[in-house]
């Protein structure tokens, strides 16, 4: 019995195959073809974006290796991690280079996680007009007694 419905449902794919779905697909292929080529438009997009933030990133870091500790690219945007006394030649370099030319400061943020030992992570946004883009420059601290905090950038 089991296997004669197994039977039947094989024979009715086969049948429908042999009716004429095939066209039908086609049509919603053609109907869907706007569709796939803005996504591809989109996906070549932000395949370049990130190219372009992970060329930038890895261009800072070979210009200046000693003051950069790490880097990442985040939702398309170069995020260099300094030591707290390195912020400030940092953000003038990025300031300042042709290639970056950051020349406003647009947000400073800092987040307090207790568990960790530096428990400061404080942000910097920068923006180039010029270059339409934008770099995170962060930085960790502690909050101990005798800890210098973060030299000022301005």
């Amino acid at each position: 019995m089991a296997t004669a419905a197994l039977d039947h449902h094989c024979c009715a794919s086969a049948s429908i195959a042999a009716a004429g779905a095939e066209p039908e697909d086609l049509e919603g292929r053609r109907r869907l073809r706007p569709y796939r080529r803005r996504l591809e438009h989109n996906l070549a997009a932000m395949a370049l974006a990130f190219s372009q933030a992970q060329k930038t990133l890895s261009t800072i870091r070979s210009m200046i290796p000693r003051l950069v500790t790490s880097g990442v690219v985040v939702q398309n945007e170069p995020i260099l991690y300094v030591e707290p006394e390195n912020v400030p030649p940092v953000m003038s370099f990025l300031r300042l280079h042709t290639g970056t030319r950051t020349k406003q400061l647009v947000d400073i943020t800092a987040v307090d996680v207790p568990t960790r030992d530096r428990r400061f992570e404080v942000a910097y946004q920068l923006l180039s007009i010029e270059h339409n883009s934008r770099i995170r420059v962060k930085t960790l601290c502690g909050g101990h007694e005798g800890d210098g905090g973060v030299p000022s950038v301005v």
